[in-house]
């Protein structure tokens, strides 16, 4: 969204390059890197695409929705790093899901059934974990990934739903307060067994949108719902062909372009592109489906083939181009070759390590993710590399660090 692109301050601290060029990184050139810690496992890691916020603060996130273990750390846009928590996860059937959204210094993100905020230097904590008025445990069961700033107070749309709610309800969250209001029920009121598939948000025109399926009678119904800044429902739309997907079965978020056509890659591989007005399911040849992203107000389904990078277009009519190798992602690899200098500001003073031939830390190579790349600047994203890996305590751990990246889409 282009509510990321940060302050020069930010730009400076991060995306200088070692050869000192002035502005952003052209496509596939690296800004300087900082290493930020030690991850779980050996390359790629279950690392998100980093995010900032306006501060020019880093967030950087491990963890994955198969898996309830998480690890956050936050690095200073001045300098240094901190590790601020770790197993964050609520309930025992899902892990992460992805970023919700930032603020002027925090990030929260949503993990199984919790909604956690990072924030320096105070740390980690679940929002809302238990409802103000009952003392009942909450359970997010979506979240719209935006994150509304206003003078008055900072939000995000969710659906939320305690133990003894038969069914959730569509809220507004109060970040600040850490309150909900403008509360609605699920509709029907005879709906059962309400499953979440995805869900998404339109960065543009405030919209959110979440894929629900449930029982009435004897009947399955899917449908995916439209909401706007303020939890209430613009609109919804019946989408068939996702009988058999799993809960969250939906790669990273649902995107959006700027003509309102949403699409996201299903856990068969095959992409759902919908609109208000309906939706049908696309098998992508000539690669192995990822995710979808939006760059420039255009979806995007990324994946790889036989090893290399591949994107292919979503037109406007909802057809899906032909696969072709994605040049951008294969220059910022070639761009890691050799040995890279790394600064490490996890303590102050900083000082210089070399990595020989660092690899992506995030898919099989970069930019592919089935998460969206947050824009940090214009033509420019943040990425995460790793560099050795050790063995710690008869586990893999693997030295990682994040900078800034010129990327493009064909």
């Amino acid at each position: 969204m282009k509510g990321l692109g940060l302050l020069a301050v930010a730009l400076t601290a991060l995306a200088a390059s070692a050869a000192a060029c002035a502005g952003p990184p052209d496509v596939g050139e690296w800004g300087r890197l900082r290493h930020f810690g030690q991850v779980t496992g050996e390359t790629p890691l279950d690392l998100l695409p980093p995010t900032a916020d306006r501060q020019g603060n880093l967030y950087v996130l491990w963890g994955d929705i198969e898996s309830l273990q998480t690890e956050a750390w936050v690095g200073r846009a001045a300098g240094g790093w901190t590790r601020v928590c770790t197993d964050q996860t609520k309930g025992t059937s899902f892990g992460v899901h992805g970023w919700v959204g930032h603020a002027e210094s925090r990030a929260w993100y949503w993990s199984g059934d919790a909604l956690v905020e990072l924030a320096q230097p105070s740390g980690c904590r679940r929002i809302l974990d238990f409802d103000p008025s009952s003392g009942a445990s909450l359970q997010f069961r979506a979240l719209i990934p935006r994150v509304r700033e206003a003078p008055s107070r900072t939000t995000t749309v969710a659906l939320v739903q305690s133990p003894s709610d038969p069914r959730p309800f569509q809220v507004l969250v109060d970040l600040e307060n850490e309150v909900y209001g403008e509360t609605t029920a699920f509709e029907p009121g005879d709906a059962s067994a309400v499953e979440i598939l995805g869900t998404g948000a339109n960065h543009n025109d405030g919209e959110g949108v979440v894929i629900v399926r449930y029982q009435r009678g004897d009947s399955t119904r899917t449908e995916a719902r439209f909401y706007d800044d303020f939890a209430a429902p613009i609109d919804s739309v019946s989408l068939g062909g996702l009988e058999d997907e799993v809960p969250y079965g939906i790669a990273g978020y649902l995107q959006a372009n700027d003509e309102g056509l949403w699409a996201g890659v299903l856990s068969t591989g095959q992409v759902l592109v919908f609109d208000k007005s309906g939706g049908r399911v696309h098998r992508v040849s000539g690669m192995n489906a990822v995710g979808v992203h939006r760059y420039e107000g255009k979806l995007w389904v990324v994946g790889e083939s036989d090893g290399r990078p591949r994107v292919a277009a979503i037109d406007d009519g909802g057809g899906i181009d032909g696969a072709q190798t994605w040049d951008a992602s294969r220059a910022a690899a070639a761009a890691l070759e050799g040995t890279l200098e790394i600064a490490d500001d996890r303590s102050l003073p900083a000082r210089t390590r070399s990595w020989k031939s660092p690899r992506t830390a995030i898919g099989p190579a970069p930019f592919v993710s089935a998460h969206s790349p947050d824009p940090y600047a214009d033509g420019t994203t943040l990425w995460a590399i790793g560099g050795p890996t050790f063995d710690s305590g008869g586990e893999s751990r693997t030295a990682a660090a994040v900078g800034a990246v010129g990327i493009a889409y064909p």
